[in-house]
């Protein structure tokens, strides 16, 4: 019996570009919810950007 999660990592199309892979990492239903978290945490920079950097705030004050 081949392993559902080997099963589910071949069909992941090779790519060159990271967010492709990450994106289809974390929408196979068939790889664990482990790496599709970690899949989306990583993914957190490219699709929202930081609202503002401690150095960035201005108070006025």
């Amino acid at each position: 019996m081949v392993d559902k999660h080997a099963a589910a990592w071949s069909e992941i199309q090779p790519t060159e570009d990271p967010k492709e892979f990450l994106k289809a990492v974390m929408g196979n239903p068939g790889i664990s919810m482990e790496h599709r978290i970690a899949a989306a945490i990583e993914l957190v920079p490219y699709r929202h950007s930081r609202l503002a950097d401690d150095d960035e705030c201005e108070d006025g004050d």
